[in-house]
């Protein structure tokens, strides 16, 4: 496979070789990746939560002093913005190989990750409950749509990890992007006070998004 070439699931967006790196997408190209993003990352992800599921997997590496870790309950919002920037990511690219490269990185992030979650399954320690107050409504689709599996290596972090580029470039003054790199990084944060991961997915979920960062680069680059 060529440096530049497309993963065989997003080999489905056409790019032609014609367009330069630096044209920007259309906006049907980027919705209908966006699109495709989200309904790959729910299939393949919920694949590997249900199959987890299915298969009655109790083992959790959790030390247990971290069974005492506070849910910090407002830390929901930040955690579902996560996802939601995950989504919407596709649309705030402003250049082809920005784009592909974004799609690229997320298509290994998601590969790699739920193989792992395949072929060495865990589960959160936390006793799941729904708060009794403004997140309550949160938490009750968090529960609802995430079961308690896909554990280490986080994908919320890698993907928080993988997306913040593409949302950073797009701010010009030092402050937004500060404050912008707090609330992902708080996002990333909340796996654990969400009581949703354990520290050894924030881990391995941080080593794995850093790494394709490294990894999977423009040729140029």
């Amino acid at each position: 496979m060529a440096e530049n070439a497309a993963p065989p699931f997003f080999a489905m967006i056409p790019l032609p070789a014609s367009l330069p790196p630096d044209a920007c997408p259309t906006w049907p190209r980027r919705v209908f990746s966006a699109v495709l993003l989200t309904l790959f990352a729910l299939s393949i992800y919920g694949a590997a939560n249900h199959l987890a599921h299915w298969r009655g997997i109790t083992l959790c590496h959790a030390l247990p002093w971290e069974l005492e870790i506070p849910r910090i309950n407002w830390t929901v919002v930040p955690y579902w913005g996560i996802d939601l920037m995950l989504a919407a990511s596709p649309l705030l690219t402003r250049r082809m190989d920005e784009w592909h490269l974004l799609l690229r990185r997320l298509f290994w992030a998601f590969s790699i990750s739920c193989a792992i979650f395949i072929l060495y399954p865990m589960r959160c320690g936390y006793v799941r409950t729904v708060p009794d107050d403004w997140t309550a409504p949160l938490f009750a689709l968090l529960h609802a749509t995430d079961l308690p599996y896909n554990q280490a290596p986080s994908l919320h972090v890698s993907e928080a990890i993988l997306i913040a580029p593409v949302y950073l470039a797009r701010l010009r003054r030092t402050g937004g992007k500060i404050l912008l790199a707090a609330f992902i990084a708080t996002g990333c944060v909340a796996t654990v006070l969400t009581h949703q991961h354990h520290l050894i997915d924030l881990v391995s979920g941080t080593a794995l998004g850093f790494l394709l960062l490294r990894a999977v680069r423009l040729p140029r680059d």
